[in-house]
């Protein structure tokens, strides 16, 4: 099933054996096995350069061409301070920037590793689209929960003393229906290539990776996990909190790890991410932060210092309880599920 060409990198190599991923974790045999024969850590070494590489190069032909097309100077202000919030066009400019991920992916399987694209998917992977749908289900009906715990939350701020000065917030809606549809249409399909662009390289590429050489999850769930909370580490527009959302990314990196792992490709985690962040851009952003395609927004409550503390603390606890006891709650019901079936 794995495109085994010969390369100048592998040739006469012989594959080593994947570690025996047995129990829960038992497709995640097969799935790593789409990896073979290049699976040395210098393959994916190399695969990461040429991926880091390829996209620098396309990156800056890519900013070039826009300079070329933005005669008002506007597209550049926005793209380089927050492209998500501010005028819609310059935000689709970025996510469309997304693709090229996509395309620096293609080129290190296919020069490195000697496979294509789609064996990220699992095999075979027009089996599991259904994962897909699944998981986007399964986030938009977690993204209900943290409004039916409106007097939790409300209760865990004032264990941080919230003064008045941070209060305010709410929910208001910023444009009407037909402001806000003609731009969240081509919107989506973009938040889809973004959210499967970072589904692919580390619940893809690099736990595939990873697993067809280690057994232990921390090197195929845990280290990527802490490359993508990493990713998310933005001093400048948090602070000192910043450190809070790259422990929130780190846990959800982590769940969408296992359940990838359980499943055998990483189509739920895709669907997953990309309910996700199409509630946070297109429905309801956060003002001034994500709200170029928002229909509804969420007002961000600052103190005389900047972002209140209270509020974003308790916002990611919420999102990692909830997260982690839904995982719990399914991880259960797999098991259950495969008790039923003989371990299957």
């Amino acid at each position: 099933m794995t495109d085994t060409h010969s390369s100048p990198w592998s040739a006469g190599a012989t594959p080593p054996p994947v570690p025996p991923h047995d129990g829960p974790f038992r497709p995640l045999r097969e799935y790593a096995e789409l990896a073979l024969p290049r699976v040395a850590l210098w393959h994916t070494a190399l695969g990461l350069a040429v991926m880091a590489l390829s996209f620098l190069v396309l990156s800056v032909a890519y900013a070039l061409f826009v300079v070329r097309l933005d005669d008002s100077g506007e597209w550049e202000a926005q793209l380089s301070v927050n492209p998500l919030s501010g005028a819609p066009g310059p935000a689709l400019i970025f996510l469309a920037s997304f693709l090229l991920l996509h395309l620096s992916l293609l080129l290190a399987l296919r020069l490195v590793h000697g496979r294509s694209w789609a064996s990220l998917l699992g095999a075979p992977p027009w089996r599991r689209w259904r994962q897909f749908w699944i998981g986007a289900a399964f986030a938009l009906a977690l993204a209900l929960v943290p409004g039916l715990l409106g007097t939790l939350i409300d209760g865990i701020i004032a264990l941080f003393q919230v003064g008045p000065e941070e209060a305010g917030g709410g929910l208001k809606q910023i444009r009407t229906l037909a402001q806000w549809l003609p731009w969240a249409l081509p919107a989506l399909p973009l938040i889809l290539a973004q959210s499967a662009a970072e589904e692919l390289i580390f619940r893809g590429y690099l736990l595939q990776q990873m697993a067809a050489r280690f057994r232990s999850p921390i090197a195929w769930a845990v280290i990527p996990s802490l490359l993508f909370g990493f990713l998310h580490y933005n001093p400048a527009a948090l602070g000192p909190l910043t450190w809070l959302h790259v422990l929130v990314a780190f846990v959800g990196g982590l769940i969408l790890a296992l359940v990838t792992a359980r499943l055998g490709s990483p189509l739920a985690a895709i669907g997953l991410h990309f309910a996700h962040n199409a509630i946070g851009l297109v429905f309801v952003g956060i003002e001034g932060f994500q709200d170029a395609f928002a229909l509804f927004v969420e007002e961000i409550p600052l103190t005389e210092h900047g972002l209140a503390p209270g509020p974003f603390i308790a916002s990611a606890i919420i999102q990692i309880l909830v997260e982690t006891l839904a995982f719990a709650f399914w991880w259960r019901w797999m098991n259950r599920r495969a008790a039923r079936h003989g371990g299957r």
